[in-house]
């Protein structure tokens, strides 16, 4: 028995490639959900999965039905940036002494002092001594926390009608 007819089916395709992004900022990619034979008048549902770490992934809109021509949607990866986390300060000595009373002591001594970015911290040397110690950097210096992290991504871009499931990929790359 010999058959014919056209089947009904679709496609997803991306049309925008590779997209590179620093960490906090979004790449948008544009894919078509075509009919391949004829019309295609059922409902596509779209999701995304396989985003990295601290990223989100959504498209928009969820659904189409493609009839006889081609829609477009959108796919977001929304990445986050990365924060520093606090610095801890280490004093030895006696007890520190506040910015203030560091910026009053450089200039009682003379001295030009040199102020490093971040926080700082000024300890007394024994007090018989009658100097004190310039500003000390922390010996445990915040590590970055959250965020995406810097790598290369293929997230999966999945299309259900019915019993039938196409996917896409999108290529992702976090500097």
């Amino acid at each position: 028995m010999a058959l014919s007819g056209t089947g009904l089916d679709f496609g997803i395709s991306n049309t925008s490639g590779t997209l590179t992004v620093m960490a906090g900022t979004t790449a948008t990619y544009t894919l078509n959900v075509s009919p391949l034979g004829s019309d295609f008048s059922s409902t596509v549902t779209l999701s995304c999965a396989g985003a990295p770490s601290g990223a989100t992934c959504s498209v928009s809109p969820q659904s189409v039905a493609p009839g006889a021509t081609t829609s477009a949607v959108k796919v977001s990866v929304a990445t986050a940036s990365t924060t520093a986390s606090a610095q801890k300060l280490h004093c030895r000595g006696a007890a520190g002494v506040g910015l203030a009373g560091l910026l009053l002591l450089g200039f009682a001594r003379g001295t030009a002092m040199r102020f490093a970015t971040g926080p700082v911290c000024c300890c007394s040397l024994p007090a018989r001594s009658g100097w004190f110690r310039a500003p000390t950097r922390s010996s445990s210096r915040g590590q970055p926390q959250g965020g995406t992290p810097a790598g290369s991504y293929i997230l999966l871009v999945s299309g259900t009608a019915g019993n039938m499931t196409h996917t896409s990929t999108v290529a992702l790359v976090v500097q």
